[in-house]
């Protein structure tokens, strides 16, 4: 299971960040990055099959493509954006990853706008 791999990354990177904290942060940080980098690009496979399938049921519906584009790159958005905040938050800077998330946020926002203008004008024409 991809799980348990994944897990396994995640603990190994964390006791190695507990044990190196204290005499070598710059290390622990570097290695809390990589540990990162590793579970996202064991994921990367089932990211492929979910925008597959995606594209799939956009294709088979005859919905508009880029209405489903726009909500991947939102999650995208919001992922990443986690991501970042994480690392500065285990670097000490719960503050910069605060701000990092809250810029997530506003740009989902301001990307969600034209789906939610669709969405009003889509409701005053069935009104």
């Amino acid at each position: 299971m991809e799980i348990i791999k994944i897990a396994c990354i995640g603990v190994v990177c964390a006791v190695c960040c507990v044990l190196l904290k204290d005499s070598r942060p710059e290390l622990a940080l570097l290695i809390a990055i990589a540990g990162g980098a590793m579970i996202l690009l064991s994921v990367i496979g089932y990211l492929a099959g979910i925008v597959s399938t995606i594209r799939h049921i956009v294709t088979l519906t005859g919905l508009d493509g880029d209405v489903f584009a726009a909500v991947l790159k939102m999650i995208g958005v919001g992922y990443i954006a986690e991501f970042g905040a994480g690392v500065c938050e285990e670097s000490g800077n719960k503050s910069l990853g605060d701000k990092i998330v809250l810029a997530g946020k506003v740009v989902i926002l301001a990307m969600s706008l034209p789906i939610i203008a669709a969405l009003m004008q889509l409701l005053v024409q069935m009104l």
